[in-house]
């Protein structure tokens, strides 16, 4: 028991260390949770949320409170979806949010590694189309 209440401190500090990433996109605001990296010269992980009712970046939250892998994470929110403004009463095409997504990572100076969910694997592969070695590394 006393290694979990460890585990579970340590996930509650790395939260707090955590930081909102407030950006725009053809008008559209969203945020994105940033933690920083631990050990640096790795690449940044992106992390595409899947698209649902009540799906956002909060999506990969207990991802990034344990993260031990020592590469920042970046979870930003999809327009239309979580924090972002407006809400249209429209849906975004995969093209859309790669088009957000590769704004973001070409923001960050340095190629990244995209995780995704299998149903936004159109969106992964798209932002990689748009961008290829210059901004996606895995």
């Amino acid at each position: 028991m006393a290694g979990l209440r460890l585990v579970a401190v340590a996930a509650v500090a790395d939260a707090l260390s955590s930081k909102l990433v407030t950006r725009t996109y053809r008008g559209e605001t969203y945020e994105s949770r940033v933690d920083a990296a631990s050990r640096p010269g790795l690449p940044p992980l992106v992390l595409i949320p899947p698209v649902g009712v009540g799906i956002d970046r909060r999506f990969f939250g207990r991802l990034q409170d344990c993260w031990q892998g020592g590469a920042a994470t970046h979870a930003p929110d999809l327009l239309g979806i979580g924090s972002a403004t407006p809400k249209p009463r429209r849906f975004y095409a995969p093209e859309v949010w790669a088009g957000q997504l590769d704004d973001y990572i070409r923001s960050l100076g340095e190629p990244c590694v995209l995780v995704s969910q299998g149903g936004q694997l159109p969106c992964a592969l798209e932002t990689w189309r748009l961008g290829g070695a210059e901004t996606i590394k895995g």
